[in-house]
């Protein structure tokens, strides 16, 4: 009988995620998935075939991939050269190895699905607990409210995987898996922004001599290192070649957010990077303090728009944690705050669509960094 019930479970789940992809395929992927999915997966394919993603040809290749579904699009807005560290190859070969028009709409569920859940599980790694309409508020937020979600899901983007990765990462810290912990670091290089957020997390292990982290981290940075080696050759100098590039193609790459206000956006920076500081230290040395790994990942989410350019504003899912953290905190004032904030997104996209969506990746962070310092 428990067998029968398997089966049937496993019928079901097939089905829906069937059923799902074909709804992603009916709605999302014949609009513009292709313009961020399609040079990345067709960048592993070449990576795939024996060949270093990052020659021209291989840029050539994703050009014409591209020109092949929009004959008219414009290159000067960004010219789709392979701008990922390789061995996210490695995460992504259920997707890259098999046709594009056949996978991609899995991949767009599977973006969609981890928006869905993703309040879920952190509420779960902070140890925090709301209310079960609550949490189908912020299921609703994480999905739509916070419009940048969306426009993550629709461009079939892959931030999600580090946002995914770092909450592994914390949960096995929290838990004293130190290897999985490790393993999870690892995951979080997959965007060079991902590389800088890992940094706090692994300095956290190592302060305290927790060094299978490490062991994870490095053995499974090799063995990425290895198939991707083996495959196309010793690409690092190559990667980063092309990271320099990003920015002579992609101006807001090199775009410090707080210079946008000048030498006040400068001063309110550093002030707001130095107060994260100091509550993390306070709250770091309460053993028991409640709540400090949510704290923490809104922190690092947080942090990173005042530290690091912004390639687009579906980067501003790392606000999303702190978002979730405010919520469960502040109780009193916690549906004004998500009432102006979700309005106030909303108001700007209805205002401010020819603003610098750059400005978007400052001010909201900032105001989401507010209540987190205050809560």
């Amino acid at each position: 009988m428990r067998v029968l019930r398997g089966l049937v479970g496993l019928l079901v789940v097939a089905a829906l995620v069937v059923g799902g992809a074909q709804v992603m395929r009916a709605t999302i992927f014949n609009v513009v998935a292709f313009t961020d999915s399609l040079p990345v997966f067709t960048g592993c394919q070449v990576l795939y075939s024996g060949a270093s993603p990052y020659t021209p040809e291989a840029t050539a290749r994703i050009q014409a991939a591209i020109r092949a579904r929009v004959p008219h699009y414009d290159f000067t807005f960004d010219q789709h050269r392979f701008a990922y560290p390789a061995h996210v190859c490695v995460l992504l070969a259920p997707f890259a190895l098999w046709d594009y028009d056949a996978a991609t709409p899995y991949w767009l569920l599977l973006n969609f699905v981890s928006f869905a859940l993703l309040p879920v599980a952190f509420y779960r790694v902070a140890g925090v607990r709301v209310a079960p309409l609550w949490l189908a508020g912020m299921v609703f937020v994480s999905l739509i409210g916070w419009r940048y979600s969306m426009i993550h899901i629709i461009l079939g983007q892959f931030v999600f995987l580090v946002l995914w990765a770092m909450l592994g990462a914390t949960a096995a810290l929290r838990g004293g898996r130190d290897l999985l912990a490790g393993v999870c670091l690892a995951c979080m290089t997959v965007r060079p922004e991902g590389f800088f957020l890992m940094l706090p997390l692994l300095g956290f292990a190592l302060l305290r001599r927790r060094w299978r982290v490490l062991a994870g981290l490095l053995g499974t940075l090799a063995a990425f290192a290895l198939v991707t080696f083996v495959l196309a050759g010793v690409w690092l100098g190559e990667f980063l070649q092309r990271l320099r590039e990003y920015g002579s193609y992609r101006q807001q790459a090199t775009l410090w957010l707080p210079s946008l206000l000048g030498a006040a956006g400068v001063l309110a920076a550093g002030g707001y990077l130095a107060a994260l500081a100091w509550q993390a230290r306070r709250r770091f040395a309460e053993r028991h303090a409640v709540g400090r790994w949510g704290w923490a990942l809104g922190a690092l989410g947080i942090a990173q728009f005042l530290l690091l350019p912004q390639t687009n504003t579906y980067t501003l899912i790392y606000a999303l944690p702190a978002f979730f953290w405010v919520v469960a905190q502040s109780k009193g004032a916690r549906a004004a705050f998500v009432g102006a904030t979700l309005a106030g997104i909303w108001a700007w996209q209805a205002w401010g669509t020819s603003a610098p969506f750059m400005l978007d990746a400052l001010l909201l962070p900032l105001w989401v960094g507010l209540f987190l310092l205050a809560a």
